[in-house]
């Protein structure tokens, strides 16, 4: 659930109703994922420019007073307390909000950002490797193989006798 689910499956009681209860249950599918170590990212929604949404039925349904309402029912939910990383939207957009040309898309230096963050945080989503001992390297010459070595010798020795720049 999000802008969009706002906009169109958001209008009614029972639409409410059935959003609740999609929430509840994405919280129980995260919560379960993260007991196996599966990491979870939630990205909340990014700042509305409710000036420059298009049409006055976006004016009204998804501009940043609801956007807030619903980062809190994600809140209340429990979706951002069972994720493994929150990315939030609204962090990163709030000081660019007068670059969303359209109220809900930002330009990609924006999204890059966000990215940024993200792969910044794979450290801490990514499970630790395994702390083995490093395997000792092979002995010079276990890998070498006379026949190929000679060869690689015969084929060079070709190429500078017969003067074959290409070879």
């Amino acid at each position: 659930g999000g802008a969009w689910d706002k906009l169109w499956v958001y209008n009614t009681d029972e639409e409410k109703r059935n959003m609740k209860k999609a929430l509840g249950d994405l919280t129980l599918e995260m919560k379960k994922l993260k007991q196996q170590n599966i990491p979870v990212v939630w990205l909340t929604p990014t700042t509305i420019n409710t000036n420059a949404l298009p049409s006055e039925e976006k004016r009204t349904n998804i501009n940043e007073n609801e956007m807030q309402k619903l980062r809190v029912l994600y809140e209340s939910e429990g979706v951002l307390s069972a994720a493994s990383f929150v990315l939030d939207g609204q962090a990163f957009t709030s000081s660019r909000v007068a670059e969303s040309f359209d109220g809900v898309h930002y330009p990609h230096q924006v999204y890059s950002a966000g990215a940024q963050i993200l792969c910044n945080a794979m450290d801490w989503l990514l499970p630790n490797p395994n702390k083995a001992p490093p395997k000792a390297p092979p002995q010079p010459g276990a890998m070498a193989h006379r026949l190929l070595g000679f060869m690689i010798l015969c084929f060079a020795a070709a190429g500078v006798f017969l003067f074959d720049g290409f070879m």
